[in-house]
């Protein structure tokens, strides 16, 4: 114990010794760090010695590192001289982000110029990848357009600048503040007035605000927008995300579940070429709805009936057929019917009986049912969309959506539905073709 404690004793001292050597002046400090540090083969370095040597070179580098100098602020007058139409963008700073090259998103490394291998057997594979042409060089115009006086209504805005056809031309994207065109307009800066349906004046702004080449994101975001139009009018329905053809449903009545059939789409940018991928998916749906099954739970245990509802239901993601969108119900009102009534934008009063004969043309048949909950997404709020703050769905018009975990644990059920659902690559290629062939009238 004494040769441990004494070897301990002079770590301890190397130690010390170390963290009391004087700092070196900044001229040794900087060529000190940039010689590579060899550790003595001799002796070992202590608990001290490592800690010393730790510290030494940080102090070193901040005597060597010289006092920064406080940059003038630039004012705003210089920045504003700086923007340019063009190219590289146009519509204001760079606010932090970084700028990107849309010229040629590479996807392996330089020094592979054939991606082709040199030995082994040809193998012919078919991808689901599929090249989108584009008629020679072009460009997509971004515009900000201004309305004075301000129009409220996002829907009235989009009408008035819809009508100038003969200004800004048949093909064009307007949100109700952005709009994108094909062409650019002959001036940076179009004025224009228009009249609305009342006779008010409405005078219009088209400002040119940037250049977008083919490969930015902006062009990317609004090919995959006008594929979603192409998509609609090919008669699909959208169900979250993605499309489905209720045309060509399947059903399967023996476990009360129907099949749409559909694509998964995306169109990205894969080294120097507009590729649109596409993918078969098919979509899972209840043939009974939210009532039928409020009916079942009812009939097998009145004591707990809401209870197990409740249990049931929330959390679940329904489909509403009258507009096929999904919503998650996060609760049940039991206090609610059909006949109670709610506030419209325009503030009048009505009740949901009325309501979604009027609009939807759909007759409600039992009026003693309970309303389902469901709250705004997070997406929809951070976006800012207008709407109520929670919406009551009607459960004779709900059907739930996908496969619960009592029907997956089901083998009868999922090898019914396999049948259906599992395409095999030659199959699967064939329906992608047709798919291509079908859209090819709209591209």
């Amino acid at each position: 114990m004494s040769t441990g404690g004494r070897a301990r004793g002079r770590a301890r001292g190397r130690g010390k010794a170390t963290a009391s050597t004087p700092a070196p002046t900044p001229g040794e400090a900087s060529r000190s760090a940039a010689a590579t540090p060899q550790m003595d083969p001799q002796v070992a370095p202590g608990r001290g010695r490592t800690r010393g040597a730790a510290t030494q070179p940080m102090v070193a580098a901040q005597l060597a590192r010289p006092p920064a100098k406080p940059e003038a602020a630039q004012p705003p007058v210089q920045q504003m001289q700086r923007l340019q139409v063009g190219p590289q963008g146009a519509g204001g700073l760079d606010r932090g982000r970084r700028s990107r090259d849309h010229n040629v998103f590479q996807t392996r490394p330089e020094h592979v110029k054939d991606k082709q291998g040199k030995t082994g057997s040809v193998c012919q594979l078919v991808s689901n990848n599929f090249r989108l042409k584009t008629k020679g060089q072009w460009a997509l115009y971004q515009y900000h357009v201004d309305f004075n006086p301000p129009v409220d209504s996002k829907r009235l805005r989009i009408a008035l600048v819809k009508q100038q056809k003969e200004i800004i031309g048949a093909t064009n994207a307007f949100d109700g503040m952005v709009l994108f065109l094909p062409i650019k307009l002959e001036r940076t800066e179009t004025v224009f007035t228009t009249q609305t349906k009342r006779g008010e004046n409405i005078q219009i702004t088209i400002k040119l605000t940037n250049e977008l080449p083919p490969f930015s994101g902006v062009c990317l975001h609004m090919y995959n927008v006008i594929f979603r139009k192409v998509m609609g009018s090919l008669n699909m329905q959208q169900i979250g995300r993605h499309y489905f053809n209720p045309d060509n449903k399947i059903e399967v009545r023996q476990h009360k579940l129907e099949i749409w059939p559909g694509f998964i789409t995306s169109i990205s940018q894969r080294e120097t070429h507009i590729m649109l991928e596409a993918e078969v998916s098919h979509k899972v749906l209840c043939l009974s709805t939210i009532l039928d099954e409020l009916y079942d739970l009812f009939h097998a245990n009145r004591s707990s009936f809401k209870e197990q509802a409740t249990k049931k239901l929330v959390g679940q993601i329904v489909l509403t057929k009258y507009n096929n969108k999904t919503y998650r119900v996060d609760d049940i009102n039991w206090s609610l019917n059909p006949m109670s009534k709610f506030k419209k934008f325009d503030g009048s009063e009505i009740s949901y009986v009325d309501y979604y004969a009027q609009v939807y043309e759909r007759k409600i048949t039992d009026l003693e049912q309970p309303l389902l909950v469901s709250r705004p997404k997070r997406r929809e709020v951070r976006a800012g969309q207008q709407g109520p703050e929670v919406l009551h769905l009607i459960p004779e018009f709900c059907t739930v959506t996908g496969i619960s975990d009592e029907v997956r644990s089901n083998f009868t059920v999922m090898k019914d539905l396999a049948q259906h659902t599992r395409v095999d690559p030659k199959n699967r290629a064939a329906t992608l073709n047709r798919f291509l062939h079908s859209i090819s009238k709209y591209v």
